[in-house]
């Protein structure tokens, strides 16, 4: 029973460690913000031209990542200060996504390696528990994902508000699209179109995870 809920756990941290890779790179892809920027961004009542939009999302993504301490452009501040204290909250949460997805890769290597250290008649039957478990951790993501894109498709509003709510202990979010420049950037338009962009590349694994129960079924009836 405990290697069941072992390896069930194990399940759910490998497509951890998958999805929050590919949330992680994707939102420090300073191409694919620019992207976002050139096509949903409304910087008319601010001096920031959109051929200085690639400048903008790379002071961005350079400071979610950690390669930089400040988002500057050309040597001058590129937000304000409540601007930039609210990018600091969000920063914490990339380097949470960070820190998830190694720790989560480190945990399943480790219990991979110890799978691979058992006596060899025990390996197959370990081998059989592993699909299962990484079959227990696909349904669970895939729900979670199919949950989440239900909402976000029928209130994208709504689900943005609450996550916000729900990650963010302060008011600095509340961002006026005439007067802060980092709403402007990206208006909820943008956001929307990010979140496309984040599931088209978490697609191959859910794919992976829909794919699972199957290639269970077929070990199980060779097994037999």
């Amino acid at each position: 029973m405990l290697r069941k809920i072992g390896f069930a756990i194990a399940g759910i941290l490998a497509f951890l460690c998958i999805l929050s890779s590919v949330i992680y790179t994707q939102v420090t892809n300073a191409r694919l913000m620019e992207q976002g920027f050139l096509s949903y961004a409304r910087t008319e009542e601010f001096p920031v031209s959109p051929r200085r939009y690639a400048e903008y999302a790379q002071a961005i993504t350079d400071y979610l990542s950690g390669k930089a301490e400040r988002m500057t452009v050309q040597g001058e501040e590129a937000f304000s200060d409540k601007e930039n204290l609210h990018m600091q909250d969000v920063r914490g949460l990339v380097r949470l996504l960070n820190v998830l997805r190694v720790s989560s890769g480190a945990l399943v290597a480790a219990l991979l390696l110890l799978l691979l250290l058992r006596r060899r008649e025990d390996r197959e039957n370990a081998l059989l528990a592993a699909l299962r478990g990484l079959t227990v951790g696909a349904c669970f993501w895939v729900l979670l994902s199919a949950i989440i894109g239900i909402l976000a498709w029928l209130d994208f509003d709504g689900l943005f508000i609450a996550f916000h709510r729900l990650f963010f202990r302060n008011d600095l979010w509340l961002l006026n699209p005439h007067t802060d420049l980092l709403l402007a950037l990206m208006p909820t338009e943008f956001f929307v179109w990010y979140l496309r962009q984040i599931a088209l590349a978490l697609l191959p694994a859910l794919l992976l995870a829909a794919a699972l129960p199957f290639a269970l079924r077929a070990v199980k009836k060779q097994t037999k």
